[in-house]
């Protein structure tokens, strides 16, 4: 690394720009090797925009300081500009039009704008559809919101605790759509035992509006012991 630098600053760029600019090249100062060999060799720039190891981003860039040389320069002929297209991959016909003076004839890139507009066409195409699936997942929503705050349940005055099996006439509870219903004491007494059979700290519980004997929590201590520190059964 020492060494090319001490030679870049050597060497005259005027007297060996090839070389200077495979050394800005070597150090990673790719634009200034572009930039450079712009001036004498538009494919060795070609060559340089194409190394491996260069971001995609870095790259564009360096494949837009190629066109704008290839458009300005009037020695080198508009259909040059359309090959540059083809070349780099990163490229689209809009990122170069700008480049152009107002009076090119459109026909020599008609091709290529009829396919970024039907590749636009087809990206609205897309997003239209995802638009109509989130307003219809939206309507749906609203919908089972507005019958969730009008449902209403009819409880039996004899209903009971499906844990404690004690009466919930005169005390607090909470019903579930499974028809069953708990009291909170008795449910945090559940959960607790839930917790030490499972091995899971309390942050990662949740219960949320799933019945605690016929939703999630069920179904993931279903292979869970039965009783906690309990390892073996001793079958006699």
């Amino acid at each position: 690394m020492f060494g090319l630098q001490f030679g870049l600053r050597r060497l005259s760029i005027d007297a060996f720009p090839r070389t200077c600019a495979w050394i800005y090249a070597s150090l990673g100062l790719y634009e200034e090797a572009v930039g450079l060999t712009l001036d004498f060799d538009v494919n060795l720039a070609k060559e340089y925009a194409m190394l491996p190891g260069i971001s995609l981003s870095r790259k564009m860039r360096l494949w837009l300081m190629i066109a704008k040389h290839i458009v300005t320069d009037r020695s080198l002929a508009i259909s040059e500009s359309l090959r540059v297209l083809h070349e780099s991959n990163v490229l689209s016909i809009e990122d170069i039009l700008a480049f152009f003076p107002d009076f090119v004839v459109i026909d020599t890139f008609k091709s290529e704008i009829c396919g970024s507009l039907d590749e636009y066409n087809r990206s609205l195409a897309i997003l239209r559809a995802d638009i109509d699936e989130f307003m219809r997942s939206s309507a749906d929503m609203h919908c089972e919101i507005s019958r969730l705050n009008t449902d209403s349940f009819t409880i039996p005055i004899n209903m009971y605790c499906a844990f404690s099996g004690s009466r919930l006439a005169n005390s607090a509870f909470s019903y579930f759509t499974s028809g069953l219903a708990y009291c909170p004491y008795a449910t945090s007494s559940y959960l607790t035992s839930y917790l030490k059979r499972t091995n899971k700290p309390d942050a990662c519980f949740h219960l949320g509006d799933a019945c605690p004997l016929t939703g999630d929590i069920m179904m993931t201590a279903v292979d869970a012991p039965l009783r906690a520190g309990y390892g073996t059964w001793d079958i006699g």
